[in-house]
């Protein structure tokens, strides 16, 4: 069996210093542990963390521009793990890369939700498997659609005042967003 070729955009806490465990608990530990999978390039800006994922993983294939490794490296799975200000780029151009046949983006995925279905529309048309942590974005966007549907369905039937939502992510992560509407 050929092994599907992996790059890891960010190379730094989530991408490969996280250790709590015995357990694989960062992106290139998972990527080493897993059959069928091969680390093969590390994309980072910064030359140390680099050149010590570098070698800690025995990857020759280090870059400092993604757009580079994509034509290089020709990977089959990307993950991104950079910081979420630069996820919208990554990700439209990692579905349009003609190697790519999946996506991994670190949460958050995005800073809005115009980034969000800029990143979803592009892994749609180059038919390319597009997922955020562990959860597929169309799944996620399907329930987050229906949630909200029913929040406001309940709102409209029975008046909006200090509403709050909690979101809890595979990793444990909590968001929480809320509105609070003192004035009755």
């Amino acid at each position: 069996m050929v092994a599907l070729r992996v790059a890891l955009i960010g190379t730094g806490r989530v991408g490969y210093q996280f250790s709590f465990s015995d357990l694989p608990d960062n992106h290139a530990e998972a990527v080493v542990a897993s059959d069928g999978l091969q680390l093969v390039a590390g994309v980072n800006r910064g030359l140390d963390k680099l050149t010590d994922f570098g070698q800690r993983f025995g990857v020759d294939a280090l870059f400092h521009d993604y757009r580079q490794m994509l034509d290089t490296a020709r990977p089959d799975i990307v993950i991104v793990a950079t910081h979420p200000e630069l996820h919208r780029n990554m990700v439209v151009d990692c579905a349009a890369a003609p190697s790519v046949r999946a996506i991994i983006c670190e949460k958050p995925m995005a800073l809005s939700v115009q980034q969000c279905d800029d990143m979803i529309d592009a892994s749609l048309l180059e038919e390319t498997q597009a997922e955020t942590g562990l959860v597929d974005c169309d799944q996620l966007l399907r329930h987050a659609r229906q949630a909200w549907d029913e929040a406001l369905y309940l709102g409209e039937q029975h008046g909006f005042r200090n509403a709050q939502t909690t979101v809890i992510a595979p990793t444990g992560t909590i968001g929480l967003l809320m509105d609070c509407d003192t004035t009755g």
